[in-house]
C-alpha cells in the first residue's frame, strides 16, 4: 500500500506557474506551513469565548506565510504526506466534528440522557452495577464514565453533556485514520469520513470500536 500515492513523471503545471516549484515540493511546503492554521480551531475550542478571533486568524495566516517562504529545504513528499495525514488534517476533522456536536445549551432528555445520569447518580451514592443498578447498554455508556468524570470535575449535568460532545467528536477522527490505514489516499479517507456522516452510528459508542480496528490495521 503506497502511502503517498504513485508519483507521476510530469507534475501539473499550476504549482510551477504559481510558486515556481513542482507539485511534490509545493505540497510539502504547504503541509508544513498549514500547521498554524490547523491550530486555529483548537484555540477556539479551548478558549470559549475566543477573544479577538480576527487577530488569531491574522497571526496564524502570517505564520503560515512565513513558514512557506522560509523553508529552504522542503521535507520529502513522504514526510509531508505523513504530517498531513496523521496530524494536520485530523486536527481539522476533529474541530469540525466537535463543532457539529457541541451545543451551548442542551435540554435534559429524560429518556436518553437519563440512561446515563440515572445510573451515574446511583453509583455516586454507593450503589453497585448489576446489584441494584442495571446498565442497559453497558457500564461505560450507562453511567460509569460519567461517574468517573464527576468524581474528577464535580457532580454536574454539564460534565455528562461535555463528555458526550468531546468523545463524540472523535468518531470522525477515528474514521479518518481507518480510511488512511485501509487506502493510504486522502480522497478515499475523506470518503470514509463522509460515509460516517450519513449513517446512524452512535458517536460515543462507535468511536471505541472503529479506533480499535484502525489501530490494529496500523500495527
Amino acid at each position: 500500500m503506497a502511502s503517498s500515492g504513485s508519483s507521476r513523471s510530469t507534475s501539473p503545471a499550476s504549482p510551477k506557474l504559481a510558486f515556481g516549484r513542482d507539485l511534490e515540493e509545493t505540497f510539502a511546503r504547504v503541509a508544513v506551513a498549514g500547521v498554524p492554521l490547523a491550530f486555529l480551531p483548537l484555540a477556539a475550542i479551548l478558549i470559549v469565548p475566543t477573544p479577538l478571533p480576527a487577530v488569531w486568524i491574522v497571526i496564524a495566516f502570517l505564520l503560515s506565510v512565513v513558514l512557506f517562504l522560509r523553508i529552504r529545504r522542503a521535507p520529502p513528499p513522504e514526510s509531508a504526506w505523513k504530517l498531513a495525514a496523521w496530524f494536520v488534517i485530523p486536527l481539522l476533522i476533529y474541530a469540525v466534528s466537535y463543532a457539529s456536536t457541541a451545543h451551548l445549551f442542551e435540554y435534559v432528555d429524560l429518556f436518553h440522557r437519563g440512561e446515563s445520569i440515572g445510573p451515574a447518580s446511583d453509583y455516586l451514592r454507593g450503589k453497585q452495577p448489576y446489584n441494584g443498578v442495571y446498565p442497559l447498554h453497558g457500564l461505560l455508556e450507562d453511567g460509569l464514565l460519567d461517574t468517573w468524570l464527576m468524581e474528577l470535575f464535580g457532580r454536574s449535568l454539564e460534565v455528562s453533556v461535555a463528555q458526550s460532545v468531546v468523545l463524540g467528536g472523535f468518531l470522525a477522527l477515528s474514521l479518518w485514520y481507518l480510511g488512511v490505514v485501509l487506502f493510504g489516499r486522502f480522497p478515499l479517507a475523506l470518503l470514509v469520513v463522509a460515509m460516517g456522516a450519513w449513517t446512524t452510528a452512535e458517536n460515543a459508542r462507535t468511536f471505541f470500536q472503529i479506533a480499535a480496528v484502525a489501530a490494529s490495521g496500523a500495527a
